[in-house]
This record gives C-alpha cells, structure tokens and sequence, in this order.
C-alpha cells in the first residue's frame, strides 16, 4: 500500500524506519520516451509502533525515482507498506506491476475516455460506465491496437468495422 501525505503519521513512521540501516536494496534505469528514470528501492523493518488500527507490517518499502523528463532533472521519494517479507528486488516488481495497471486502466479510463469528466459519479450507474470503459480497453487491445487512441481514430465512422470487432 503506498503511503501517502493525508496519513501523516503513517508517513513520519515510514520515515522513521528508513532512518535505520536497509534490509535490501535493489536499482533499476529505464530509458523510455525521452526520459531517463532511475529506481532505487529499499526495504526496512516495519516500525515499532505503527499508527493505531493499522495491522502488522512486514517490511517498509522506501522508492526513490530520480532522472530527467523533458530535459528537467527531477527526484522523487515514496513510502510503502507490505505485509510481505520479500527483498527489495521483489517488491520492487510488485510496485511496478502495479502501476502498470494503473498505467495501462485507470489512466485510459480518464485521459483518453474522460472518466473523471463524467456526470454519473455514483451508485451503480458510476460503476457499470466504468465497466464498459474498461470492457472496451479490453476489446480494443484483444483486437491489436496498440493505443486507445489508434483505435479511436480508426474506428471513427466505421461502424461496420466496429460492429465486426465486437463480434469476434
């Protein structure tokens, strides 16, 4: 679970933590559309005390993401919580795997599709909108496009087009 700022608290313990000396680090660089991303992941014992109602912790994850983006240089520094007791390398997969899904999903869902633009925000209206956005990504990457956006623009006006991909 990442942490963030509105757990204060939660955060100061983290930071605590990391304090000590790492359990495990691991480091990774990526190159990908002109920028340049370095990774550096550690693991730290959980804290002594955790805020309350929070439950037992198995490591504290602390991720520092430096590097450039459109020829800035930048640096950035975030804490996580697992229960897990893996090493760095591990955790590091887990995170990233799990910001592939927030890439590849939600991040469609609302720069392409407009979820967060949309009227319907609750109850189960919200949520079958949701569904068939996320049924769509899905049909449209099964069928080869690359990018939501590709299809879009390929598919515009070719209902017939349109009308074969969803039968498949």
């Amino acid at each position: 679970m990442k942490v963030k700022g509105n757990r204060a608290a939660l955060l100061t313990a983290c930071r605590t933590a990391a304090e000590g000396e790492s359990l495990s680090a691991y480091e990774s660089e990526e190159r990908t559309r002109g920028r340049t991303v370095r990774r550096r992941v550690e693991t730290y014992a959980p804290p002594g005390r955790l805020p309350t109602g929070w439950p037992p912790t198995g490591r504290v994850i602390r991720v520092e993401r430096s590097g450039t983006r459109d020829g800035r240089a930048y640096r950035r520094e975030g804490f996580y919580l697992t229960s897990r007791a893996d090493d760095a390398e591990a955790l590091a997969g887990v995170i990233r795997a799990h910001w592939l899904v927030e890439n590849r999903l939600h991040w469609c869902k609302d720069a392409v599709m407009n979820e967060d633009r949309g009227r319907v925000r609750d109850g189960a209206g919200a949520a079958i909108l949701s569904l068939l956005r996320g049924l769509a990504l899905s049909l449209l990457r099964h069928a080869g496009f690359a990018s939501p956006t590709d299809a879009f623009a390929r598919l515009a006006n070719r209902v017939p087009e349109l009308l074969r991909l969803l039968k498949t």
